[in-house]
């Protein structure tokens, strides 16, 4: 692991999804398959993609740094070689990272003045960079379930919870769980 081949990052579909990784098999050009994504790991402190957990192809569990994919798209993850994907244990910053931190569909969001269920459904990434470019937001609310597309901008990723701040925290709690008439004013917000 280490010896990458500085991968050209001029992907056909630069902003991905975190939830179109999960599940995807990674493969070498040649086609051989080396295992299937089960989790997508961000650094907290540069907000971006950090490593891609992986199932091998005889169960054991695998990362894939960032660094080391070779293709990305919503139908492959292709790696220059395969020993890219590496033990848990062989890439110590991963290994403590994946320790630490809950998958990111279970990052607490908090959001100034408000106490309900809110939790990060989704993250959009810069497919070259694997900077995060936004975030899916899902709460619960009296009105149903609401989903809301918050900018990398306005969140602080602190550990296992992330933090809402400025207008964009004001407009979720206004739209997602005290004005159901605020919604309806705001449908064209994402």
């Amino acid at each position: 692991m280490g010896g990458y081949r500085n991968p050209p990052r001029d992907f056909t579909m630069p902003r991905l999804r975190a939830t179109t990784l999960i599940g995807l098999p990674v493969t070498c050009p040649d086609g051989t398959c080396l295992g299937q994504v089960t989790q997508v790991f961000f650094n907290p402190a540069t907000t971006a993609v950090m490593i891609l957990q992986l199932t091998g192809e005889h169960h054991e569990q695998l990362v894939l740094p960032f660094e080391a994919i070779y293709e990305l798209s919503p139908a492959a993850v292709v790696v220059t070689s395969a020993d890219d994907p590496a033990p848990v244990s062989a890439f110590p910053q991963a290994a403590a990272l994946v320790a630490q931190q809950r998958p990111f569909q279970e990052i607490e969001v908090h959001i100034k003045g408000v106490s309900a269920c809110t939790r990060i459904r989704d993250v959009e990434f810069d497919a070259n960079s694997g900077e995060v470019l936004s975030y899916e937001v899902a709460a619960v609310a009296t009105s149903g379930e609401r989903f809301m597309v918050v900018p990398a901008s306005s969140v602080r990723l602190n550990g296992n919870n992330a933090d809402i701040y400025g207008d964009v925290a004001a407009l979720l709690n206004d739209v997602l769980f005290l004005k159901p008439d605020t919604w309806q004013a705001h449908d064209d917000v994402p």
